[in-house]
């Protein structure tokens, strides 16, 4: 451990902490921003952390929250997939449910410095898995050559943050996003203790990437989390829809026969054990769709792109995708690496809900006169970004332009050389970009360009902070996106603005193709 300086004592509204000086960086690591929620206090929104006497020491990461480590891996548990992104899922500290701690990066203490923008890091991992302790997550890079304040944290996750209790067990249960309403404590907590941290409370970009995109989406449609960040950035996240009640419901109850336990039995679950929960919650596939539900409390509408955002659509945003995302989301089914034309039928129509390979030949038309040439397997993967994540994105992004919202649309193109190069621009290859730290994801290769690029991705972000716009001298120029010229960044060995038309259009309400 560096030596401390006085200036690692920091001052928060629950007590002194203690941070460990890295140069110019003070990293502060497992504060308490909630109180515990195990127990009677499962399923319930946290309060604030209770305060503490003396000055504590924030030397290590807080717990992640329970996650059947298998189970929710699945996919990334294959050696391929490891290879390219496994630090960015693997979980290093202890898991507990009374996981409600954040982490800091600040170059904000030194006498005099000027109050830095804070921004806020949200994880991966779906609203089911994850921990902000990933290696390729740490803010040391982004915080010292951004010169901005990196938050991240840790909250309730799959059941624990997710299970919608509304329809069975009444009032005091009325809302299913206790995981959502963690992460606007933390974001309380960021308002209230950035200053003491040389943060600007006034001046919060919230950005994540997957799951984190994710909740950045749903945040913008929490009256709760309003006036709480000013700007944000969505990665490869632009969520569609929140749960129907009756859905949700639907899950729990799913869970609650994984539980051995029947409807009227709920309260039951405050008594298991934590392993007792993981065991019931990956007792049927079905309950990975456990994620945020329009309760009409916390969240109102179950259409999140289509619906007005709490903001007006007025919080200026970056929004994006990588270029190859299902080359990872679909890896498990190796066969599509080198399906035929009618298997690439059978595949299309299966992601569009099609009975018959006939009903997907009039979008393979389309991709084809697009991409003429273009193998089966590589038509199945570009469709496929599409409907799973490129299109929503897109739609995000002219809904907010739409609505005045200053937006810049972004496409991540590096493309990862390992296995031939079969994954290209893989789902998360983005995220050590942005961090600047680019050898921490495998999947991001040796090429002496990634440097550079990390560089400029990063100071865009920060700058992105800053400003609200990414603009920056080590960056060709970066329009804003509108529904008609739809200029895109293309992230790349030479990055360049682009005009970028995906096939999947007109962009159906909910997000779905």
């Amino acid at each position: 451990m560096s030596k401390l300086t006085s200036h690692d004592v920091v001052d928060t509204t629950t007590g002194q902490v203690r941070g460990e000086a890295r140069g110019r960086i003070v990293r502060f690591r497992g504060i308490p921003y909630g109180t515990p929620v195990a127990g009677e206090a499962r399923f319930r929104p946290a309060a604030p952390a209770e305060p503490w006497s003396g000055v504590r020491d924030a030397f290590e990461l807080g717990p992640a929250c329970p996650q059947n480590r298998n189970a929710t891996m699945g996919l990334f548990a294959l050696s391929e997939i490891q290879a390219l992104v496994g630090p960015a899922v693997t979980i290093h500290q202890p898991m507990d449910e009374n996981c409600l701690a954040l982490n800091v990066w600040t170059p904000g203490l030194a006498p005099g410095a000027q109050n830095k923008p804070v921004m806020v890091w949200l994880h991966g991992g779906g609203f089911f898995a994850g921990s902000s302790g990933s290696v390729p997550y740490d803010g040391e890079r982004l915080a010292e050559n951004g010169d901005v304040v990196v938050v991240s944290l840790n909250h309730r996750l799959n059941l624990f943050g997710f299970m919608y209790l509304g329809e069975i067990a009444g009032e005091d249960y009325r809302t299913g996003n206790v995981g959502m309403l963690d992460i606007v404590l933390a974001l309380k907590w960021v308002r209230d203790n950035a200053a003491a941290f040389g943060g600007d409370p006034h001046n919060v970009t919230i950005f994540g990437e997957s799951g984190g995109g994710g909740k950045v989406s749903v945040l913008t449609a929490m009256p709760a989390a309003k006036g709480l960040y000013h700007k944000a950035i969505v990665q490869s996240g632009s969520v569609g829809v929140a749960l129907p009640p009756p859905a949700a419901t639907a899950l729990t109850e799913k869970l609650l026969a994984g539980a051995g336990l029947k409807r009227a039995d709920w309260r039951q679950l405050l008594s298991l054990t934590t392993a007792q929960l993981l065991t019931a919650v990956v007792s049927d596939p079905a309950l990975v769709a456990l994620g945020p539900v329009a309760d009409g409390v916390t969240i109102t509408q179950t259409n999140l792109l289509h619906g007005a955002p709490v903001d007006g659509g007025k919080t200026p945003m970056i929004i994006g995708t990588t270029h190859d995302e299902a080359r990872l989301l679909f890896a498990a089914d190796q066969a599509a690496f080198t399906t035929d034309q009618e298997g690439l039928r059978v595949r299309v129509s299966h992601l569009i809900g099609g009975k018959t390979p006939a009903e997907a030949d009039p979008l393979i038309a389309a991709y084809l006169a697009a991409h003429p040439g273009m193998s089966p397997p590589d038509l199945f993967f570009l469709i496929a970004t599409d409907i799973a994540m490129r299109h929503r994105a897109v739609h995000q992004a002219e809904y907010r332009a739409a609505a005045g919202g200053k937006v810049y649309m972004y496409r991540f193109d590096w493309r990862s050389p390992l296995f031939g190069g079969k994954y290209g621009a893989v789902h998360g290859i983005d995220i050590p970009f942005v961090f600047d730290t680019p050898d921490s994801l495998g999947a991001v290769g040796p090429s002496p360009a990634r440097f550079a690029l990390a560089d400029a991705v990063s100071k865009a972000w920060a700058r992105f902070a800053w400003t609200g716009d990414p603009n920056h001298p080590g960056l060709p120029p970066w329009p804003t996106y509108d529904p008609v010229e739809r200029m895109t960044m293309i992230f790349d060995e030479r990055p360049a603005a682009m005009s970028v038309a995906p096939i999947v259009q007109p962009l159906a309400a909910g997000g779905t193709a």
